[in-house]
């Protein structure tokens, strides 16, 4: 018996495809990590940009719609930042940073019941600390912050204390 080779075309294909496939997952993190870059230099629309087309090109896997959000809290878009943390709390229910973030931005929108449940959730998963409340309210969003906490103050009803 003869042993016979493998189809020289097949391993050809698997080549390809391997190659292919490490340059469209390289691709991806190179869009992931430009958009770190744009975000970390203040360029928040190219940065929401680029998040938006790694989440399109793998939906779930990476934190791209979390920065997304944080780049259109920058650029003031708080529907579309609510939009990309309910999208992003879909694949990490656990996360307390999306929480956290929805309840400042449910906040920013007038909505301090369903921000109120929000930062509670948040909470429950990772109790808030000092640099916790710095990092949500910045000397930019303070006055809005001491709104919010002044307004469930006078809600009537029971008040749940984080901290």
């Amino acid at each position: 018996m003869t042993a016979r080779l493998a189809n020289p075309h097949f391993f050809l294909l698997v080549v390809m495809v391997w190659f292919l496939c490490g340059a469209w997952c390289s691709a991806q993190s190179s869009d992931f990590d430009r958009g770190l870059t744009e975000f970390r230099s203040g360029n928040y629309s190219s940065a929401a940009e680029l998040f938006a087309r790694v989440e399109s090109a793998s939906p779930g896997t990476t934190d791209a719609l979390l920065y997304r959000a944080k780049s259109l809290v920058h650029l003031q878009d708080f529907a579309g930042a609510e939009g990309a943390l309910r999208g992003y709390l879909q694949s990490h229910h656990d996360s307390s940073d999306a929480l956290y973030m929805l309840g400042f931005v449910l906040n920013r929108q007038n909505r301090p019941a369903e921000s109120l449940a929000s930062y509670t959730q948040a909470a429950a998963i990772t109790r808030p600390a000092a640099p916790t409340i710095r990092k949500l309210v910045s000397a930019r969003h303070a006055r809005h912050f001491r709104r919010f906490l002044i307004s469930i103050l006078k809600t009537p009803g029971p008040k749940i204390i984080l901290g």
